[in-house]
């Protein structure tokens, strides 16, 4: 306190007194937020007597079942008046920490009736890469080959589910869903938008119950209000909210609040008619849109046809008029159409404008394109709209088909089911259909085809083999609820060459199942596909608490071609903290366009990288947690083709004290 005066003398006066206030006891420590297993973590423990007596008591410390101390420090300890002690607890962290589930940390001293604690989440994550093994079928007996090479000891796991009912195998892809990073405008669509395509259904279906109601609403708004927050200063939305905005993906917003509006009522209306006035802004005046020049376009992504017929797309879904010249053109542009993505999106738009029978023309087209195995085939040059490619473009042009087949009104069910099991097929690993713009077209689509189809009409048993061994079965009923499970699998695939056989007995309409292996290995088996490079390395492997290491991370494009959004997660290793102040630094430098970190891992995001740009990230972690730890594996990506990933990680750290 500062006590400042004059005197009625006229003199100055001033004073000044410290008050303070203490516990008399307190406990601090520093905790890690992850662990690799086979790490080994030096816990400092430090407590502080302000008392005038010597406090003795029991240090408790608990920990999950995946980690076991590894040293015989005494859990009796004592501290003298007015003095701060440090104590270190010693863990190992076991290598088949994957059968544990994820916990916390907690250490809590008493003595003399003083007593405090700390608790704190842990998440325990697997040594090595990820491996994820899927296959997909609804076919009466077929063989899957793969091979198990170089697993991690007892990181193997190996399910098999059947799905009765479409709903079910759509509520099992949400999950995969949220295992994205959240953070632009489409990744947190990612989440929100099957909340809406769900609940929309179970509304619809009369299968919805008030609690699942309050929890999806509370979803969607909370996505909602992080949606809004994209929009651009001049209107449209852009992946961070940076002007310009996208054409492509405000197209895609107005196609996710339409659907929300049918659920939610918190959507703002005058947002969605200012969004839909901007994008009909973009107008070209020959029936097509303007490109935001940032938008990579240049670098050859989608072509301007399928732009075009996205946009128009997006705006029909909300039966938006006055689009006559844009969808005359989407469909004279069609006529001539090679791309069959382009010819799915087109027959949608004229099924909305009620051409009807244009559009049965432009399905006719779409089919003949199809080949033996009811698959279409995509050359190199077509991309869909926001730029998938592979698995991603194959699901997004058969939910597109599936969807326009589904509004004529002489439907065509052999090949409506077919369009339905080619989206089924594709369904990867965490239940994805390919990313996330594509999983939730698929999504869209299979609502709307469940809507339209029966649960299970006869009973059924299904078969699993593992190289010619039957190693589990399950028996169903007509009429059942609920995806059927097989678990526990791993035991009958060890490392190798392996052979997965699936038979239905009994019926003559199988169920849509899907088997996943997954293990992790220490070999990163990055994709020959992936079209970036991740590198990363720490200066030196030792350190001492206090210093700073410097971690470089080197990211390039491999092609001579520009590169569309381009995501790299960057683990780090336990002992080591990332730095919020550099981080922002970074971003408005310019030195990647987005950034977000989740437990011990860095995600950076990049609008696009240039033919073969190399971005280079020199970071300098805190080095704050004694012990000796791997680092998490790190990968890059791009964001439409996810299933190809390059792999890497810094290898291990050693901290001393």
């Amino acid at each position: 306190i500062i006590a400042e005066g004059i005197s009625d003398a006229g003199k100055l006066g001033r004073s000044e007194k410290v008050f303070f206030t203490q516990l008399p006891f307190s406990l601090s420590a520093k905790l890690p937020v992850e662990l690799v297993a086979e790490d080994n973590l030096i816990l400092p423990i430090t407590l502080v007597n302000n008392t005038n007596e010597t406090l003795s008591g029991l240090l408790q410390i608990q920990v999950p079942l995946a980690m076991i101390a590894t040293d015989s420090a005494q859990s009796f300890v004592s501290v003298a008046p007015h003095q701060a002690q440090t104590f270190y607890k010693s863990y190992q962290v076991l290598t088949q920490a994957n059968r544990y589930a994820n916990s916390f940390i907690q250490v809590k001293f008493s003595a003399a009736g003083l007593d405090d604690a700390i608790k704190q989440p842990i998440r325990i994550l697997h040594k090595g890469f990820p491996v994820i093994i899927s296959a997909s079928g609804q076919e009466q007996a077929q063989t899957f080959e793969f091979e198990v090479a170089n697993p991690v000891n007892g990181t193997i796991s190996a399910d098999f589910e059947a799905y009765p009912d479409i709903l079910e195998q759509m509520l099992s892809g949400i999950e995969g869903m949220l295992r994205e990073p959240h953070g632009c405008f489409e990744q947190t669509s990612s989440s929100t938008y099957p909340n809406i395509l769900v609940l929309n259904y179970l509304k619809e279906t009369g299968q919805l119950k008030p609690e699942i109601e309050k929890k999806a609403l509370a979803l969607i708004e909370t996505g909602y209000k992080r949606l809004v927050s994209f929009e651009c200063k001049n209107k449209g939305f852009e992946w961070f909210g940076g002007d310009p905005a996208h054409e492509g993906l405000t197209a895609y917003g107005v196609l996710e609040f339409t659907d929300m509006k049918k659920v939610w009522n918190g959507v703002d209306e005058k947002m969605l008619q200012r969004t839909q006035h901007w994008l009909l802004s973009r107008r070209d005046g020959k029936g097509g849109f303007e490109r935001n020049p940032r938008a990579l376009h240049q670098f050859g992504m989608s072509d301007q046809a399928a732009m075009n017929a996205y946009i128009v797309w997006a705006l029909s879904e909300n039966k938006v008029p006055d689009l006559e010249k844009e969808v005359q053109s989407c469909y004279e542009q069609a006529l001539k159409a090679e791309n069959p993505y382009q010819l799915a999106l087109v027959a949608n738009i004229l099924y909305n404008y009620g051409r009807n029978e244009d559009a049965k023309s432009i399905i006719s087209l779409l089919l003949q394109k199809q080949n033996s195995e009811n698959q279409w085939i995509h050359t190199a040059s077509f991309h869909s709209a926001p730029g998938s490619e592979g698995i991603g473009l194959s699901v997004e042009t058969s939910a597109l088909a599936l969807m326009a087949m589904l509004k004529s009104a002489q439907k065509d069910w052999a090949n409506i089911r077919n369009m339905a099991n080619n989206i089924c097929k594709n369904r990867g690993g965490y239940g994805m259909f390919g990313n996330t713009n594509s999983t939730v077209l698929a999504l869209r689509a299979l609502t709307m085809f469940a809507k339209e189809s029966k649960k299970t009409a006869e009973d059924g048993k299904i078969e699993l083999y593992a190289d010619g061994k039957k190693m589990g079965e399950a028996n169903y009923q007509k009429g059942i609820v609920g995806k059927i499970t097989i678990s526990d699998l791993e035991s009958h695939f060890p490392q190798g060459k392996q052979q997965l056989s699936v038979k239905y007995i009994g019926t003559k309409n199988p169920l849509p199942y899907t088997f996943q292996l997954a293990h992790y290995t220490c070999l990163p088996l990055s994709s020959p596909n992936c079209k970036v490079k991740l590198e990363t390395n720490l200066v030196k492997n030792s350190f001492k608490i206090g210093e700073t290491a410097r971690l470089n991370v080197i990211l390039s494009n491999t092609k001579n071609e520009g590169l569309a959004m381009t995501i790299a997660t960057i683990g780090i290793p336990a002992g080591l903290t990332l730095q919020p102040w550099q981080l922002k630094e970074m971003q408005e430098k310019g030195i990647f366009d987005y950034y977000e970190t989740e437990g011990n891992t860095l995600i950076l995001y990049y609008r696009q990288m240039k033919p073969m740009e190399i971005k280079e990230i020199n970071l300098d972690l805190r080095v704050e947690l004694a012990g000796k730890y791997a680092s998490p594996a790190s990968s890059a990506y791009l964001y439409y083709t996810n299933e190809f990933k390059a792999w890497t990680s810094a290898g291990e750290v050693e901290i001393v004290p």
